[in-house]
């Protein structure tokens, strides 16, 4: 191979791991009550809700490991015999305990800025849906049709409560805290909640910082809003399709007569 050819390969692979550099983060448990050849499920956070799984180890001596290559933290979820623990992979990470739903996690700020956030915002108005829904419950059981049915209005009020409260706690914690990567992991929970000027105000407060403006996550809220920017260009003061069918009763309809009516 021709010399200088060679060694533009050589720099352009090493500019290529530069530019797209990416660290190899481990994250390792140490749980005593996890019996010895236990299959440990590691679960990456969907962007629309859920988890999915994306490696498993065994444990052996009550140890399992898991590593990755990546350039940006995410939630992670470990999962094994119906017990299940979330942090944010920000770094090397170790899990120590009897059990893994409680284990300590060392090493991980972000994880620890989360939980911080869990118990101070998102636990209580956990656990006043949880009363509730133990009463409702109860009622049930009892027969008590009048009581089921107060409570399940009451339900629905406190529901209306927590989510409005939940958003106004996110938006709260965004403000405060622009650059950390959980203020960008709220936004996308509460993106399809809030008007256009207040995801516009945080996206633009959260894009500040270099790290989380090259997140992937905030590439897919410019998406988001650029998809329902055009849909709303797309629609707003424009007619409807034309939709023709046959109805219950077997009597042709369609909207083209509709056109320029007011009802």
């Amino acid at each position: 191979m021709n010399p200088i050819r060679f060694l533009f390969l050589v720099g352009l692979l090493l500019f290529s791991d530069i530019l797209f550099a990416q660290k190899e983060y481990v994250v390792e448990g140490n749980i005593s009550g996890i019996a010895d050849g236990t299959m440990i499920v590691l679960q990456k956070q969907k962007q629309a809700g859920g988890f999915y799984s994306i490696d498993t180890a065994q444990v052996l001596n009550g140890h399992f490991r898991f590593a990755i290559r990546t350039d940006e933290p995410d939630l992670y979820r470990i999962q094994a015999d119906n017990r299940a623990r979330d942090f944010i992979w920000d770094g090397n990470i170790t899990l120590t305990g009897t059990d893994l739903s409680s284990a300590q996690l060392v090493d991980s700020k972000l994880t620890e800025e989360w939980e911080r956030y869990k118990e101070q915002y998102a636990t209580p108005l956990v656990m006043r849906m949880v009363l509730i829904t133990s009463q409702l419950d109860a009622a049930r059981a009892a027969g008590d049709t009048a009581l089921h049915k107060s409570l399940a209005d009451s339900m629905n009020v406190v529901s209306k409560q927590t989510n409005a409260q939940a958003i106004t706690h996110a938006k709260d914690y965004i403000s405060k805290n622009p650059a950390s990567f959980l203020s960008l992991w709220l936004l996308s929970g509460i993106w399809s909640r809030i008007g256009e000027d207040e995801r516009k105000a945080c996206k633009k407060a959260i894009g500040q910082d270099p790290s989380l403006r090259k997140h992937s996550l905030y590439d897919k809220l410019g998406l988001a809003e650029k998809e329902k920017t055009d849909n709303e260009k797309n629609w707003v003061n424009k007619p409807a399709p034309n939709i023709a069918g046959t109805d219950i009763n077997g009597d042709f309809f369609s909207l083209e007569g509709s056109y320029d009516k007011s009802y």
